[in-house]
Parts: structure tokens; sequence; C-alpha cells
């Protein structure tokens, strides 16, 4: 199951480079065509067909692609947690320039083959990587490898696929759509920071929510926001039903955390666990902010789930989800393999009029 979640992940990134790396390139063979710059001008350029255009921009587009998901997973999240931005672009910058050198000596076997040897002169590989068309080339593939980084690292910021809702002002104006959030707590918090203090308590939170970003991947869930010890994630209703991701979720990272239980307690004398309520339903989300801009979401369905989640000490659950949320997982999901839902009562919940029944989740080993 891991490994086909990983083999998902790796082409979904794959479709989304070589989408980018083809429009890219064909910019890039756009500009040398027009020669808008004194630099691009200074080339001397052919106009070979379209069709050889694209026997030159697809190959190099397909390889740019391959390279840059293996610069992410050479570069992800495990393995630069502990450095800074700074740090992370400039090992990205370093992976790059190696990589780059390997799509530049390929691009020259390719024109090479294809007979373009006014582009790529029949000489030595040396030679060729270093000419004027290869160099411009490269810096031209430099530049837009630091702008996806930067790209990368906004949207992370911002949350997945924000950044691209902020462009477009999907959400200038304020919308009611459907959602299904969870509230991630850790357990015992106060109990925890009391045993740590405060900077080792922090640290372990850091890690908890590190280890979260597996499981985020893997069930398409997004990040609205983290309070202290606490993580608020959503879904659109078809991604978070689908085969019970809103659930997978909190049951992966479960066991993430149960699996480093001795790194836990080694690092910090403490293994981390946590509790999370779920409802879903409409709310409002609206960009908000001129200083600093984001997507906020507001309404009921969160003051909801933040009131289930309050339920679990109570209830001795560590994951509670409303009626609501359980008759659209079982209506979606005709056989919820692995997963059982107990009856925890029907709730009046604080500051609601209306009761709601809510459900313990367990999962079937």
């Amino acid at each position: 199951m891991h490994s086909k979640r990983k083999v998902r992940s790796f082409f979904r990134s794959f479709r989304i480079y070589l989408f980018v790396w083809f429009i890219a390139m064909a910019l890039f063979n756009i500009i040398r065509r027009l020669g808008t710059t004194d630099v691009v001008n200074s080339i001397p350029v052919n106009q070979p067909s379209i069709l050889i255009t694209l026997q030159i921009i697809i190959p190099l587009s397909f390889i740019l692609a391959i390279l840059s998901v293996v610069s992410d997973r050479i570069l992800s999240i495990h393995r630069t947690m502990h450095m800074s931005y700074g740090k992370v672009m400039f090992l990205s910058f370093l992976l790059n320039i190696g990589m780059l050198l390997v799509v530049v000596i390929f691009g020259y076997r390719v024109l090479h083959n294809l007979g373009l040897d006014q582009i790529a002169p029949n000489e030595d590989v040396f030679r060729a990587v270093f000419s004027k068309n290869m160099l411009v080339a490269g810096i031209y593939i430099s530049f837009m490898n630091l702008l996806f980084g930067i790209s990368r690292l906004v949207n992370a910021n911002l949350g997945e696929g924000n950044l691209w809702k902020l462009i477009t002002g999907k959400y200038h104006k304020p919308r009611e759509e459907s959602f299904i959030f969870m509230f991630l707590d850790l357990k015992s918090s106060t109990t925890a920071a009391e045993k740590l203090g405060h900077l080792k308590y922090s640290e372990m939170i850091q890690r908890c929510f590190y280890d979260l970003t597996v499981p985020l991947q893997n069930f398409g869930g997004a990040v609205y926001q983290y309070v202290g010890d606490e993580a608020v994630i959503y879904w659109k209703p078809d991604q978070g039903l689908k085969q019970a991701n809103c659930l997978r979720l909190y049951f992966e990272f479960d066991k993430i955390l149960n699996e480093k239980k001795e790194d836990y307690f080694s690092e910090y004398g403490w293994h981390p666990e946590f509790k999370a309520g779920l409802h879903l339903g409409p709310a409002i989300v609206t960009q908000v902010g001129s200083v600093k801009r984001e997507i906020a979401f507001h309404g009921d369905t969160l003051n909801i789930a933040a009131r289930i989640i309050g339920l679990c000490n109570e209830k001795k659950s560590k994951i509670l989800v409303s009626d609501v949320l359980r008759q659209n997982l079982i209506g979606n999901n005709p056989q919820l393999d692995q997963i059982t839902f107990h009856e925890k009562g029907i709730e009046t919940l604080r500051g609601k009029e209306e009761k709601m029944g809510v459900y313990d989740v367990v999962r079937i080993p």
C-alpha cells in the first residue's frame, strides 16, 4: 500500500513538472527565435521545423521533469527539516548544477543524433557543454529551477494550492463551500509541557508536525493552520470521503508516532499521542489580510469540529466524528474495510441548541 502511494505521488509530481518544463522550454525556444535580447541575438539560431523543435523540447522536458522529482525526493522534508530555507535552496542549487550537466550532455547527444549540427556543432562533449548555446540554455534552466524552488517554498508557507488561489483571486469575495475539518490536538499537552520545559516541548511538537507530512501527502489533507500543539486540517468532501482518507490520515499519523515511540522517548522522554475531532459541513472561505494574506475559513462547521475534539477525553476516545460525517463516509464507501464506528451518545454541543450524534472510530488491525 505504501509503495503504491509513493509511486502515485511520484507520477503526480512528474506530470506537473513535465507540463511546467515543457512550457518553460517552449518559451525559451520562442525567445531565442524572436531574439528579444542582445544576449539571445548574439547566438546563431537556425529555424528548424516545429516537428524538429518538438523532438528537442519533449525529451528535454521529460528528463528535466524526472530530475526535478528526484531532487525533491533527495531534499525531502525529513532530510532538511532542521535546515534553514537558505541552506535548502543552496543544496538545491548545487544538486541542480550537477543534474544540469547531465541534461546539457543529454541535450547535446539528442541534437547531434538528430543531425542539427548548426545548433550543436559536431565537436567534443566538453566544448559542446560550454558552448554559447548550451551556456545560455543552462543559465535559463538554472533560473527556472530557482523560480520553481521559490514558488514551492511560498506555496508551502501559504498552504498547498493556496498560492494559485491567491493569484487567481478565487476567494477574493467570500464563498460558501463544503469541507471536512479535522482538529488534531496533542493529548496531555499541559503535563508534557511542564515535564519537558517549553523549549524541549516546542522541539517535540515541531518534530510531530514534520512526521505529519507523509500522511498529509498520502491522503490529500491540507493544513489550514497550526495553533500551538494543534493542527487544523481540511479536505474537499470528494477527497476526504474517498477511501475514508480523512480517517486514514489520522491512523497513519498515529502509526508513525507509535513506530517512533522509542526515538521520542530517547530524545524527549515523552511519547506524543494525538486526539482528533472531525465534522463535515458548509464553511465560508475567503481571502483575508493585506500586510499578510491568507485563505481563511469561518462558520459553524469549524466550531462543531473543535467541540467534538473537546469530547475525546470525556468519551475516552482518540478520534471522534460527527454522525453527519459518518453517514457520508458509509454512503461513499459501502465496503469500508478495517474501520468501524461506535456510537458515543447524542450530545448537545456547547454553544449549540441542536443535538448531534458522535461516534468513536476504531481501526481493525
